[in-house]
C-alpha cells in the first residue's frame, strides 16, 4: 500500500522526535554561561589587573576617537560603560536562539526536507534523501554551531562595550571572526552535500586559532576589521561563483552537472544579508565620535543600530544557507513519479 507524504511526516517526526531543541540547548548553554561571565565582571568593577582600559582612553576622548563609538562612558558604579550599544546585542542572541529553533523543530518545513514533502513514498525519501539537501540540513553538527556562535557574539561584543578594555576587544574581536569564518567555510563546502561535520570543524577550529592568534598578539584594529571583512566578502564572492556555475569546473568541489543541475538558493536571503550590512555601516559611519550623527547622550546609536543589522544579516546567511537544496528538482519528480507507477504495478499483481 502507498504510503502518503502525510504519514512520511509523521514518520520522520517520530524518528527525530528525540533530537527536539538539542540545538536550542547548545545554544541557549553557550547564552547563559557567556553572560553569567559577563554579569559576573561587571559586577565586581571589571578588575583592572585582568581589564586594562583601551589606550585611546574613551572616558575622556570619545568625542574625538572613532574607536570609542560616540555613546559617553559611563563612569562611577555603572555595571556598562555604554548602554546603548551594550544592550543592542541583545539581538545577536534573540538571532541565534531562532536559528537553534529552526533546527529543532526543521522550518521552515520545504528546507528541512527539500523535495521530500513532493514525495509520496516513504521508499522515495529514502532514496533521495542523501542525493538533496545541504550540509546543514543533513548534519545537526552545523546548525548547532552557527546558533552557538551567533549567541556567543552578543555577550562577546556586549564585553567591549560594557568595560572598554583591550580585552573586551580582543574578545569581540575574536567572536566577529568566529561567525566571519564559518560563513567563509560553509559557503566552500556548501555543494558537498554529505561534507562531514567532523572534518569542517577541524578545519574551522585550526582556522580560528590562527585568528585568535592574531587577536592576542596584535593591536592593529584596522586590520582586524579587514580581516573580518574580507572573510565575508570571499564568501559572497563564492557564493556568486556558485550561481554562475564557476565553481562546478574545479575538480575539488566535487560536483558536477550531472548531479547538480541548478542552484536553488534563494538570492533574496542574500540580498537581506548584504542589505543588512550596508545600512549598518550607512548609519555606523555617521555615527562615530565626531560624526553628524553622533549623539553621546541619546539612547539613539549608531554603532548600536550596526548590531542590529549584523545581527539580522547572520539570519539571513541562515535562510540562504538553508534554501541552497542543491536538489535536482526535475530528476527527483521523475524519480519519485517512477516508484509511483511502480507501487501501482505491484497492487495490480
Amino acid at each position: 500500500m502507498m504510503t502518503t507524504s502525510d504519514d512520511l511526516n509523521t514518520t520522520i517526526g517520530k524518528s527525530e522526535r528525540r533530537l527536539v531543541l538539542h540545538t536550542f540547548f547548545s545554544a541557549l548553554f553557550v547564552t547563559v554561561i557567556s553572560t553569567a561571565i559577563l554579569l559576573a565582571f561587571a559586577g565586581v568593577g571589571w578588575p583592572s589587573s585582568w581589564f586594562i582600559p583601551m589606550p585611546e582612553n574613551c572616558y575622556e576622548n570619545y568625542l574625538t576617537e572613532p574607536n570609542c563609538f560616540c555613546e559617553r562612558p559611563r563612569g562611577g558604579n555603572a555595571w556598562f560603560a555604554q548602554p546603548a550599544n551594550t544592550a543592542s546585542n541583545v539581538m545577536f542572541i534573540v538571532v541565534g536562539i531562532l536559528v537553534a529553533l529552526s533546527c529543532d523543530l526543521r522550518l521552515p518545513r520545504k528546507y528541512w526536507y527539500c523535495d521530500a514533502t513532493n514525495a509520496l513514498t516513504t521508499e522515495s525519501f529514502e532514496e533521495h534523501h542523501h542525493t538533496v539537501g545541504t550540509p546543514l540540513s543533513q548534519s545537526k553538527g552545523y546548525g548547532i554551531l552557527y546558533a552557538s556562535v551567533i549567541c556567543l557574539m552578543g555577550p562577546g561584543s556586549a564585553l567591549l562595550h560594557a568595560s572598554l578594555t583591550i580585552p573586551g576587544r580582543r574578545v569581540d574581536q575574536f567572536c566577529m571572526y568566529l561567525v566571519a569564518s564559518y560563513i567563509m567555510l560553509y559557503s566552500a563546502i556548501r555543494k558537498r552535500r554529505q561534507f562531514p561535520f567532523t572534518t569542517f570543524l577541524v578545519i574551522y577550529l585550526v582556522s580560528n586559532l590562527l585568528l585568535l592568534s592574531l587577536t592576542i598578539l596584535s593591536d592593529n584594529t584596522s586590520l582586524k576589521r579587514l580581516i573580518f571583512q574580507l572573510s565575508l566578502a570571499i564568501a559572497f564572492v563564492i557564493e556568486l561563483f556558485w550561481h554562475k556555475g564557476i565553481l562546478y569546473k574545479i575538480p575539488l568541489c566535487q560536483c558536477s552537472r550531472s548531479n547538480i543541475t541548478k542552484d536553488t538558493a534563494n538570492l533574496w536571503y542574500l540580498a537581506g544579508a548584504v542589505g543588512c550590512k550596508a545600512l549598518g555601516f550607512g548609519i555606523w559611519i555617521p555615527s562615530k565620535s565626531g560624526g553628524p550623527l553622533c549623539f553621546p547622550e541619546s539612547a539613539f546609536q549608531g554603532h548600536a543600530v550596526w548590531h542590529v543589522c549584523t545581527a539580522l544579516a547572520t539570519g539571513f546567511v541562515y535562510l540562504y544557507a538553508l534554501s541552497a537544496n542543491g536538489g535536482n528538482r526535475n530528476s527527483i519528480d521523475h524519480d519519485t513519479q517512477h516508484l509511483e507507477n511502480d507501487a501501482d504495478m505491484n497492487e495490480l499483481e
